[in-house]
């Protein structure tokens, strides 16, 4: 039973944003479901048997030419009707969290995170030195 509310609650609970999680969670449920169903549709058709890689010489790779847009309108509305890919925005923006690094700071109560910050523009900049990063002073760093 323990497992059974682990695998409906509180796994999709941890995979949510925890914004009225109860929509998420019921989504990500219906999504297993539908997997397992698949699982069990594809065994019967014995399509999860055996390997893919399996007596199989893949073709060489070819790729295609690239295309050339001539009609290069990427900023404004589609054309067609169906459409391959949706937004979901939040419904109701934050607007109490701060933007800056040290009013984030104050608001999460996270004193160090600036310098976390620092460390990290630091780090990403200096990617190749072998050297010790985290032992880097905070005036040298961004």
């Amino acid at each position: 039973m323990e497992s059974a509310h682990i695998k409906a609650i509180k796994e999709p609970w941890r995979q949510s944003n925890h914004y009225e999680a109860l929509g998420q969670m019921l989504v990500t449920n219906q999504r297993l479901s539908k997997l397992a169903a698949s699982r069990v549709n594809f065994r019967s058709c014995r399509m999860l048997t055996g390997s893919v890689f399996e007596n199989s010489n893949p073709p060489p790779l070819v790729l295609p030419p690239p295309l050339v847009d001539a009609d290069d309108d990427d900023d404004g509305a589609v054309d067609e009707k169906n459409i391959w890919g949706e937004v979901v925005l939040a419904r109701k923006p934050i607007t109490s969290i701060p933007f800056e690094a040290h009013g984030l700071a104050t608001h999460f109560n996270l004193p160090q995170f600036p310098d976390l910050i620092s460390h990290f523009l630091h780090q990403q900049h200096h990617l190749a030195f072998n050297d010790n990063l985290d032992k880097v002073p905070i005036a040298d760093c961004p």
